[in-house]
């Protein structure tokens, strides 16, 4: 192995502080496998990775597992061999196979044939393989062994004193330095065989009783039994030490090498361990698991264990965690630069941790205050708790600064490179200076209306301020400056709620601004947002510093990401790395002076000591599944593609955790990567011809992009594009053009007979269309001279009225001058109204909805009760309707309010005046009446009434557009009006509006 899981422990720790430093995840039934029973887990050449289930084989992908039931004889597959030569064998209860994987496509073939009964050429229930340094394969049976030299078979039997009482386990297999092979027995009996005399001798040493797991690791032989783990020397000349007992760990089922002297080591009960073996000390590690079958080690590094609660990825964690789990806000991060000790603080509690022992040391403890923010310089220790500031010198309090007459925590400190201390306050305008001499000024910030100070920062030969507000969010003060600037650039892209600044850093004369905006790129002309991408461009970003030359680090609601300037690329620090939160507090990034990378969550404090640019190549994709059109395909360069087809490209890097890694892909002849949405990659309406796709892949933390995986395949030209269509489109076209030519000859005769006739029509209906026009213009001419005349004269009335009324004295005189300018008011209004109508009802397109009549006329005649005479009209509205009016309301109101305020303005003096509206429907029409027993009209004027600006009683003192309206209103919805009446005795007008 050339990647082995890291460091985990190397003492005995408390069980809490050794998952720290992985990542575990568990797969089980509702993951995808078949049984929870797992007894082994193995990876083929291709890097996919197989389970032995009681359920059958399984094979997983990286995106799902797929069941091989029909593979075996029986369900129950016990384990596998991965060779020296990359071949994967597996076995079980009735089967031992080789399983070949193609990538989108597995065959099984049979090693050896396997029986209930052992026979002269059959193995019978297999219960461990192991290959030895000459290639020969063995495979363990209940009472005997089997040796597989190319195609020869033999078979060793012992007695029944070492016969295996166990299902999994039976004779384990090991080689000294001497490259000699001991078999030994479940009871802990050794075998020593000899190749010569092609027989085993047994030996004088035993190991423990009731032995699961033996190998060698590193000139030592390893023991598992019941009774604990032990460790026996290989010696130089050949054979082993007696072994000694190493840790009293019972039932131990397997041991894993995870990296140099550690161990992990797997039971048949829930506890598991880390185990030193140099400094012999072992710790518990703090998942339950049950009944831990096997261990496997990835090509990755990482550790699969196989066991009766599925299966374990345990994965090591590139951040560690330093503050046990204090489960809060990390407020602030300082460095000792004397000591290097590592200080922090949550709201109520400084923290110091020293690296080198891995110990941390509560400082200070004050329940009502709330440490925020820790400085240090040189010997001196300055420490903010709410509203005092206070500084220590060898660890002793010497000065004490109150600040609680502003009311507001001290949120950020900074000593500049003239020995000022700055302070920031929250809510405050000011920041406050205190000087070599600790004299305290206060200097002032011209913030925005509502600008907030978040922090203070010094660079580029000066201090600066950052704050909320859009015009008003960075402040600057050179050294030799007394007063701040605002610097802040106009912000041109579209933001958010309350705009603000968290943090801050410089690189490179470049101003980079943790934001409530996502991360922003300033210089001396502008200020814009850096594009990281769909999902993190936006997300408010609250922590920023410099990692190194060309890279940032800084944070976001998904984590703690490492963003290359030069590249315009990042890469992701998540949970899943180490974090013990994806929540990164304001300013919770520090970088030591030995480069350790320092993070202050929600849940508490991490660090990392490895170099974050430092990459590892992620796994290079694989295609594992193709459908075209829904349909399971094998893609190859010679196969064509139906034109038109939906294809559906499903790729996995086959590395964990399987959801934190990004695929990109290339679809040639075009150059750009692409983003793929999650593990799929689907193309529909591709054009005809050869493309070759590429993919990579790019896994969360300190990974690179992996090397490209290639897949081409061909689109078919569909029937239109084929030469043979082309041939015949071509002899069917050239025949057609000699029919037309023959056919047209023939038609254009006829047709010019035809046009003739169709000039002659069409001359007419443009002889009459302009009849129509002139009728039109005739009518709109007559519009604009009535209008302006019917404008005009009520204005001209109330000017001559205004000048008579300045000569009259008289108060009577007064009013009645008054009365008949309000008169004029009133029809001018009233003239007015009638030609907004007109306009609404040629303008506005009809607007079908559902119309409440009884609402609607109600409404219409509530707007007209305050007209004269009015109220002495009885007025009744009687709905027989069987369905609602689906109609446009607006015009229907015009209709009616025109009817209704007719009735009103011609009802007949001293008598019992009345209105009706009824309104009722037939199949295909609805009918609404509106009767009266006004003035009526005369016979000789019924046909006049619905013309522009006519008045057929000398009574009718409006414009004379009331009834033109209504009946051009019923134009637009197809509706009809008649008219009933007798003069002297009232009118009915009958409108019919189809359904």
């Amino acid at each position: 192995m050339t990647k082995i899981l890291p460091l985990l422990l190397i003492s005995l720790l408390p069980l809490k502080a050794v998952a720290q430093d992985y990542f575990f995840k568990q797969y089980r039934v509702e993951n995808g496998l078949p049984s929870d029973i797992v007894k082994a887990c193995a990876q083929d050449s291709l890097g996919y990775f197989w389970m032995a289930t009681d359920d059958g084989l399984v094979k997983y992908d990286g995106i799902k597992f797929t069941t091989f039931r029909e593979a075996m004889h029986n369900n129950y597959a016990k384990g596998f061999l991965a060779t020296r030569s990359g071949r994967l064998l597996a076995y079980g209860d009735l089967d031992f196979l080789e399983i070949k994987n193609l990538g989108d496509t597995v065959v099984f073939e049979s090693v050896l044939p396997v029986s209930r009964n052992p026979t002269a050429n059959s193995l019978t229930y297999p219960k461990f393989v192991y290959e030895d340094l000459h290639g020969n394969i063995w495979v363990s049976e209940s009472q005997s062994v089997v040796k597989m030299k190319k195609e020869n078979f033999t078979r060793y039997s012992f007695d029944l004193a070492n016969r295996s009482p166990q299902f999994l386990r039976s004779f384990a297999y090991f080689e000294d330095k001497a490259q000699q092979l001991f078999i030994s027995s479940f009871q802990g009996n050794v075998f020593l065989f000899d190749p010569l005399k092609d027989s085993f001798s047994l030996q004088s040493e035993k190991l423990p009783n009731e032995i699961e797991f033996v190998s060698t690791f590193n000139g030592k032989l390893i023991i598992g039994s019941s009774s604990g783990l032990y460790e026996s020397d290989l010696l130089e000349s050949g054979g082993f030490s007696a072994p000694k007992l190493k840790f009293k760990i019972n039932n131990v089922s397997y041991v894993a090498h995870v990296r140099g002297t550690q161990y992990f080591i797997a039971t048949r009960d829930l506890q598991h361990y880390i185990a030193d073996f140099d400094k012999n000390v072992f710790s518990t590690i703090s998942n339950r698991i049950t009944n831990v079958n096997h261990g496997y080690v990835s090509k990755e590094g990482d550790l699969w264990l196989s066991g009766n609660d599925g299966l374990i990825l345990i994965k090591e964690k590139s951040i560690q965690e330093a503050s046990e789990h204090i489960n809060n806000f990390i407020e602030s991060i300082a460095e000792d630069p004397v000591t290097g000790e590592i200080y922090y603080a949550t709201s109520t509690t400084l923290f110091s941790y020293n690296a080198a022992t891995k110990k941390n040391r509560i400082e200070q403890v004050i329940p009502s205050g709330y440490f925020q923010s820790i400085l240090f310089s040189n010997d001196e220790m300055w420490v903010a708790n709410a509203f005092k500031v206070s500084l220590y010198k060898s660890k002793k309090l010497v000065k004490q600064f109150d600040f609680s007459r502003d009311a507001r925590f001290i949120s950020d400190m900074i000593k500049d490179v003239r020995g000022n201390v700055w302070l920031a306050q929250s809510g405050n305008p000011d920041v406050y200076m205190l000087d070599a001499d600790r004299q305290l000024t206060r200097v002032k910030i011209p913030l925005g209306s509502e600008g907030t100070i978040n922090m203070v920062y010094e660079g580029n030969g000066g201090v600066f301020v950052a704050s909320t507000g859009k015009n008003s969010y960075l402040f600057h003060k050179p050294y030799d400056a007394t007063e701040f600037q605002n610097i802040s650039k106009p912000v041109t892209f579209v933001t958010h709620a309350d705009f603000g600044v968290t943090d801050m850093a410089i690189y490179d004369n470049t101003i980079w601004l943790a934001s409530s905006e996502g991360l922003l790129k300033m210089d001396d002309h502008k200020i814009e947002r850096v594009d990281l991408g769909a999902t993190f461009s936006a997300l408010p970003v609250k922590s920023i510093t410099v990692y190194s030359p060309h890279e940032l680090l800084l944070s976001n609601a998904y984590g703690m990401l490492l963003y290359n300037t030069s590249r315009g690329t990042y890469d992701l620090f998540n949970e899943s790395s180490g974090l013990l939160s994806n929540t990164v507090t304001p300013r919770g990034l520090f970088i030591s002076r030995t480069g350790s990378v320092w993070i202050g969550t929600s849940k508490g404090l991490c660090f990392t000591t490895r170099s974050l640019t430092d990459l590892q190549k992620t796994p290079t994709p694989r295609f594992t599944d193709t459908h075209v059109n829904g349909k399971h395909v094998q893609l190859n360069p010679r196969q064509e593609i139906e034109y038109g087809s939906f294809i559906s490209i499903q790729v996995s890097s086959i590395t964990f955790p399987e959801k934190e890694v990004a695929l990109q892909y290339q679809l040639s002849p075009d150059t750009i990567w692409r983003n793929a949405n999650g593990t799929e990659i689907t193309f529909s309406s591709l054009r005809a011809g050869s493309y070759s796709l590429n993919v990579r892949s790019k896994k969360n933390g300190s990974y690179s992009w992996s090397a490209t995986a290639n897949l081409t395949f061909k689109i078919a030209k569909p029937f239109w594009q084929q030469s043979w269509f082309i041939f015949a489109s071509f002899v069917a076209a050239s025949s057609l053009v000699v029919i037309t030519v023959v056919w047209a000859n023939a038609r254009n005769k006829i047709r010019n007979k035809e046009l003739q006739l169709l000039i002659a029509e069409r001359t007419s209906e443009l002889k009459l269309i302009n009849e129509e026009l002139e009728l039109r213009n005739a009518e709109l001419d007559r519009f604009v001279y009535s209008a302006s005349h019917d404008l005009s004269a009520p204005l001209k009335s109330i000017l001559g009225l205004i000048n008579v009324a300045k000569m009259e004295k008289s108060i009577d005189a007064m009013e009645n001058y008054l009365d008949l300018m309000k008169r004029s008011i009133l029809k001018l209004e009233s003239f007015i109204k009638d030609i907004i109508s007109y306009s609404r009802n040629t303008r506005l397109e009809v607007k079908k909805e559902l119309i409440d009549f009884d609402a609607m006329i109600q409404s219409v005649w509530a707007d007209l009760l305050f007209t004269p005479d009015a109220a002495k009209i009885k007025f009744q509205s009687t709905n027989e309707l069987r369905s609602e009016i689906r109609s446009d309301e607006t015009r229907l109101r015009i209709v009616f309010n025109n009817l209704l305020s007719n009735a009103v303005k011609f009802r007949k003096a001293d008598t019992d005046s009345y209105i009706k509206v009824i309104a009722s429907e037939a199949p295909d029409w609805y009918e609404f009446v509106v009767e009266d027993n006004g003035i009526g009209i005369s016979s000789e004027y019924k046909e006049k009434i619905f013309d522009m600006f006519f008045r057929a009683n000398e009574r009718a003192q409006g414009s004379g557009l009331g009834l033109y309206i209504l009946k051009e209103t019923l134009s637009r919805l197809n509706g009809t009006v008649k008219v009933e009446s007798v003069l002297g005795q009232g009118s009915k007008f009958i409108i019919g509006l189809p359904k």
